[in-house]
């Protein structure tokens, strides 16, 4: 089946200078990010690693709009983010935010529902094509409760995407899935990103999936979050997840993410 038309590239995102502090409740300030910037190109997969804690899903809602700066500036498409949602942003985070009572169909049309979209025969084929993309037509009509973990992570795949956007944010969407599963959904999401070219920042503390998936791994330091190095994965697209792990530059880039990551876990271990 020919996917429908897609929306242009991806947008370009630029952080300057970000920093962001929390406050506790015990009436401490903690420092999350602090002086990171960052330059995306549009339509690119860039995926984010970094200790547990050090600011990486801090630094995803700081591009959605869902948390403000403290200091320095975001930019989507050169337009500053503000405290409101931004827009031609899909957010697919860790929880699964399935409505139960919804079948599968009618969970990837929400967003379309919404835009007051589900009239247009376009939005009609846009589900029916990332239905057979995914491997769920058969299941379209199911509920929730009725599917596997790894194909209700596959219908909040569709659901992200439908709406074509142009940024597509992802906070460690696969981290509770198996092995095998994860690597299948992987797949999935590289067909579909290679079609539509939404520009991906994708949180994950799975190195082997970091570079699987991307054009480049920022690697953050421990809290509060400084960048500790840009590395560009070597890869060759179209990429094969099953395959890519058996390639030596596979082996090369997963070497050099763990070496830049290595000195922020060794200073956590506990000494033998």
């Amino acid at each position: 089946m020919t996917p429908p038309t897609a929306t242009m590239l991806g947008f370009p995102i630029l952080l300057s200078g970000v920093r962001k502090i929390f406050n506790t409740h015990a009436g401490n300030s903690v420092v999350a990010i602090d002086d990171v910037s960052l330059e995306i190109e549009a339509g690119s997969f860039v995926v984010l690693v970094g200790p547990s804690g050090c600011g990486k899903s801090t630094l995803l809602n700081c591009v959605a709009g869902l948390d403000r700066v403290d200091a320095g500036r975001v930019t989507v498409n050169g337009q500053p983010v503000t405290d409101k949602v931004t827009p031609g942003i899909s957010y697919l985070f860790q929880q699964d935010t399935l409505f139960p009572w919804y079948t599968v169909e009618k969970n990837i049309a929400l967003g379309l529902r919404y835009a007051g979209l589900m009239d247009d025969a376009e939005s009609q084929k846009r589900i029916d094509h990332l239905l057979e993309v995914v491997d769920l037509k058969g299941v379209r009509k199911a509920y929730p409760s009725e599917l596997s973990g790894g194909m209700r992570r596959r219908v909040a795949l569709c659901a992200a995407l439908v709406m074509q956007p142009r940024v597509l944010l992802m906070d460690e969407p696969f981290s509770a899935l198996d092995t095998f599963t994860k690597a299948s959904i992987q797949q999935y999401l590289l067909k579909l990103w290679d079609e539509l070219r939404p520009t991906v920042l994708f949180v994950t503390h799975d190195l082997e999936e970091a570079v699987t998936l991307a054009d480049r791994v920022i690697v953050f330091s421990r809290r509060p979050a400084v960048i500790k190095d840009d590395l560009k994965v070597e890869l060759p697209r179209p990429r094969n997840v099953y395959a890519v792990k058996d390639s030596p530059v596979f082996l090369s880039d997963y070497q050099r993410t763990w070496r830049a990551l290595r000195d922020e876990f060794e200073s956590e271990m506990p000494r033998p």
